[in-house]
């Protein structure tokens, strides 16, 4: 519903009055009308392929195209002030960046990472519009693969990173020489205040025969864990020996 008030001056105000359906039916039935649906405000974006062309500059991007674009993404919030963190990836050689994109569409920050392998939703932290826990692939070599977890934060059209931790990390790449791969898995606290990281570690040896590795010995890792330090707004380790 809308109520009109004129102004003194040649302008006029309109102020919409946003009532429950149920109350408009109601009215309605003494006033023998019929309400009408409320349309509920919706979100577009330009293509993958436009977004990380306009965000070249930003991504210090400087090839022809990005070839085999693929993306994950997160929604933040409502229309109409619903914003989007798509997290891109693409072949030739294998790359990736982070674009967050409003609910009309506008670019609101882009920044160049590593080959998003996958993306969720992170802590809430003061000073930060969002953030998001991204795992990527900042590449490798033969017989050597590599993956990192990375908390990234918007604040303003900038995006930082509050956090970074290796995944995984697999050393195969000398047959003579003892392969070693180890694995880290990270728990966030339920305050966003923590985060602690526990992980593994496999030696293994060449056998020419079978042209497989096989794991010789397992070891726990060392358990390590990251405090909030707001005024530095990141993460850093702390326990024993750390301030």
């Amino acid at each position: 519903m809308e109520a009109n008030y004129q102004t003194g001056m040649t302008s006029k105000i309109t102020i919409q009055l946003l009532l429950p359906l149920a109350a408009v039916a109601a009215g309605c039935a003494l006033l023998s009308c019929k309400p009408k649906a409320t349309m509920r405000a919706t979100c577009t974006h330009a293509s993958l392929d436009s977004l990380l062309e306009a965000s070249q500059t930003n991504l210090h991007f400087s090839g022809t195209h990005f070839s085999g674009a693929e993306s994950d993404s997160v929604v933040f919030g409502a229309p109409p002030g619903q914003t989007t963190w798509i997290a891109a990836r693409w072949e030739g050689p294998p790359d990736g960046a982070s674009i967050i994109v409003g609910c009309d569409g506008r670019l609101l920050a882009a920044a160049r990472t590593g080959y998003a392998l996958h993306l969720a939703r992170g802590p809430t932290r003061v000073g930060f519009a969002e953030t998001v826990l991204l795992e990527e692939s900042p590449g490798g070599g033969t017989g050597h693969e590599q993956r990192d977890l990375v908390l990234l934060g918007r604040s303003g059209n900038s995006i930082d990173s509050l956090w970074r931790v290796t995944s995984y990390d697999r050393d195969q790449s000398m047959l003579n020489s003892p392969g070693v791969e180890e694995t880290r898995s990270a728990n966030i606290s339920a305050t966003g205040d923590t985060i602690d990281v526990v992980g593994v570690r496999k030696t293994s040896s060449y056998a020419s025969a079978t042209n497989k590795w096989n794991v010789r010995d397992s070891t726990v890792l060392p358990p390590e864990r990251f405090c909030w330090n707001a005024a530095r707004r990141r993460y850093q380790k702390c326990g024993p020996g750390h301030v």
